[in-house]
């Protein structure tokens, strides 16, 4: 009977399945964690390099004209930035993407409330700002309800001791996405246009102001050499069109021009609550940009410099590795001294 107790080889650490899973989770992780980074950066690089100078400088002008027309309000000339200034915001590419889809899948988004949520005429609005301000502004005019704001400024215009607090009453009754100025500004700009347009006497058009304009538009573009259709014009045709328009119509047809005038100190209104909405998605896209320019590369030199440094650490401790081998005479069991006796 032999003495000899059965030996157990120790197990080393790391080997087996067990090893193998692990040392599988490790290589996976470097990998993600590798296609993680690259994605950052690409990321970084897209949002600050992927809207121009000249892009940013468009949105940042929209988006400073949105916090002025906070204020002490012209909603007439609101109408006229708002219009001017979105059609060239529109025509922007933010992160490589023109603004329309970049807006479009913004609010596309799901849990956005109903203010900000897609609707059924969000394509026509962005699609018409991108062609032009004049197609901006005849999709606008084409928005407004006229019907209620006629008879209250109608109302307001037959009052013989109209005061500051009818004008801010009148104001607040709109109830947007955004509360309406009712500052001095605002009811300044209400007496300018009932003294402007005499509200105190009826006004004989009193809806279909963006139909009614489409024969002046014509005549406008005819007498400058460009085609009346407004997809067919350029957006500086456009332009140039839209700043004859109000006193071609004033001088060919004044009823439309009194109407006009409230369909454009509506235009303003909405201007004033909506545009706020947009600045709200400016803003961050801008500040973003501003990161990403300075993030994205200083990241990616980061991620070089650190794999050439590890190369170079791998390289040196490589050498030194083979240069602490220590030189050899003969292999075991070979004799390579050629049966030569030793001395």
């Amino acid at each position: 009977m032999s003495d000899q107790q059965p030996q157990c080889s120790p197990q080393v650490p790391g080997s087996g399945r067990a090893g193998a899973i692990w040392r599988g989770m490790k290589i996976a992780g470097k990998w993600a964690g590798r296609v993680l980074l690259v994605l950052v950066i690409l990321f970084a690089f897209t949002v600050g390099f992927g809207t121009s100078n000249a892009d940013a400088a468009r949105m940042r002008e929209f988006s400073d004209a949105v916090a002025r027309w906070q204020h002490n309000p012209d909603f007439r000339q609101i109408q006229v930035e708002y219009v001017e200034m979105g059609s060239d915001a529109m025509r922007t590419d933010v992160c490589f993407v023109d603004s329309t889809r970049a807006v479009l899948a913004l609010r596309s988004l799901p849990g956005l409330s109903k203010d900000w949520a897609i609707n059924d005429t969000s394509l026509a609005h962005y699609t018409h700002f991108r062609q032009g301000p004049l197609s901006a502004y005849m999709h606008l005019t084409r928005e407004q309800g006229l019907t209620d704001t006629l008879k209250m400024l109608e109302y307001l215009g037959a009052k013989s001791d109209l005061n500051d607090d009818d004008i801010r009453g009148f104001l607040k009754q709109y109830k947007l996405y955004y509360p309406v100025a009712c500052d001095t500004g605002a009811v300044a700009s209400v007496r300018s246009l009932i003294n402007d347009v005499d509200l105190g006497r009826a006004l004989a058009v009193r809806d279909a102001v963006a139909d009614r304009l489409v024969p002046h538009i014509a005549a406008v573009a005819k007498s400058l050499g460009y085609p009346a259709d407004l997809k067919a014009m350029t957006p500086d045709a456009q332009l140039e069109v839209w700043h004859m328009l109000d006193s071609q119509v004033r001088e060919t047809d004044y009823e439309l021009w009194r109407t006009k005038q409230v369909n454009d100190w509506l235009n303003g209104v909405w201007a004033q609550v909506y545009g706020a909405m947009y600045a709200v998605a400016i803003n961050p896209t801008l500040r973003l940009r501003e990161i990403g320019r300075v993030a994205g590369p200083l990241m990616l030199m980061i991620w070089v410099g650190l794999g050439l440094w590890r190369w170079r650490r791998e390289t040196l401790e490589g050498q030194a590795a083979g240069a602490a081998v220590p030189p050899q005479l003969a292999l075991e069991g070979k004799d390579l001294s050629g049966g030569i006796p030793p001395q």
